[in-house]
């Protein structure tokens, strides 16, 4: 698998929306579902790939699928959501949300891995290639808040995403986007998250 271009254009960030079909087509098995001992769904590793916009394989993947599939997370509680927030796609934020997406799904370490030799390196293979967390029981609402992606948090809290939400660190969105480098980002996500009432007194369990 190492040899398909798109493998390598995805480590470089260069993997084409028209691609997606391409990586999907590799793995004929994420058709049926949850697959593979990381528990990995096709509508996952489109939105993973997905870098804007929304494509017709994610449209089509919605359309079959039902909330569940949607809310459908892999070992390590990703879901498409999560992946969508993550590349500052707000088009397929929009289209998740609105087709059934939890907000409040979180980075979770769900099980030990207990398969053969073979299924560990065919999945693994697919499973290193999608991004990975940023910090357990964070939802998407964090992600968005850390990187900037202020029309993705005004989605986000529109469907009553909760603003208060910590990790396991105590760590809350408000935190999270004191550190973002884009000040007119920061601060419109700030002025976002308390107008929707944010607590600035929540201080992370690390820290204080």
């Amino acid at each position: 698998m190492g040899s398909h271009p798109w493998h390598v254009k995805f480590y470089s960030n260069k993997i084409e929306n028209r691609e997606v079909e391409d990586v999907l087509s590799s793995f004929p098995e994420l058709n049926n579902g949850a697959n593979g001992l990381y528990n990995i769904t096709a509508l996952q590793v489109a939105a993973a790939f997905t870098k804007k916009g929304v494509t017709s394989t994610i449209k089509r993947l919605i359309e079959n699928g039902n909330v569940n599939y949607i809310n459908q997370g892999d070992k390590l509680g990703r879901t498409p959501l999560q992946y969508g927030v993550m590349n500052g796609n707000a088009e397929l934020v929009e289209l998740l949300l609105n087709s059934g997406a939890d907000t409040e799904c979180q980075f979770l370490y769900l099980c030990s891995l207990r398969t053969s030799r073979e299924d560990y390196n065919k999945w693994n293979k697919l499973y290193s290639m999608l991004p990975p967390p940023d910090g357990w029981g964070r939802t998407p609402l964090h992600r968005a808040a850390k990187e900037g992606h202020v029309e993705i948090v005004r989605l986000l809290i529109k469907r009553k995403a909760n603003v208060n939400v910590q990790d396991e660190k105590g760590v809350t969105p408000l935190l999270l986007a004191g550190g973002n480098k884009n000040k007119s980002a920061f601060e419109d996500i700030v002025e976002i998250l308390v107008d929707a009432g944010a607590d600035v007194n929540i201080k992370n369990n690390v820290t204080g």
